[in-house]
């Protein structure tokens, strides 16, 4: 399925393009970036997807030319919805779909690559659905809304 993004989504492109050139206004990014640039979008591109990108803006990456490839595939450099499913479902003790949002916090700030406390508040408070009152957080409905993003 194409991705057909909204105008919010066009503005997070841009200005991923911005973050990553440190340019205001930039429409072009070097292809050493694309890397970053399309980590700092949420996508996870394996080794060979990175290298097939690559080639296709082996001159540089344009910011049309980017949101055009993205329309088709998107969808393959992001990650697997079941596999983050199963991954939330390992802090859902009881099978109720919903998570402890301070379980999640203590992971995320000490295993693997660690967040700073800022930056998982950040990311709770970027939730609108999935919420549930104070620690719940309903992980069906939340990986719903990230993956629209």
């Amino acid at each position: 399925m194409a991705w057909s993004p909204s105008e919010d989504q066009v503005d997070e492109v841009t200005e991923a393009f911005e973050y990553i050139t440190g340019t205001e206004n930039a429409t072009e990014c070097p292809v050493d970036k694309l890397a970053d640039l399309m980590y700092a979008l949420g996508m996870n591109p394996d080794a060979d997807q990175l290298a097939t990108v690559t080639s296709t803006f082996s001159g540089g990456v344009k910011l049309d030319a980017f949101l055009a490839h993205l329309k088709s595939k998107r969808g393959d450099y992001m990650d697997n919805i079941e596999e983050v499913t199963e991954a939330f479902r390992v802090f859902d003790k009881d099978g109720a779909g919903i998570v402890s949002k301070k379980a999640l916090k203590k992971t995320m700030t000490t295993v693997g690559e660690k967040l700073a406390d800022e930056e998982v508040d950040e990311f709770f408070n970027g939730v609108a659905s999935g919420r549930e009152e104070g620690d719940r957080l309903e992980y069906e409905a939340f990986i719903t809304e990230m993956s629209a993003v």
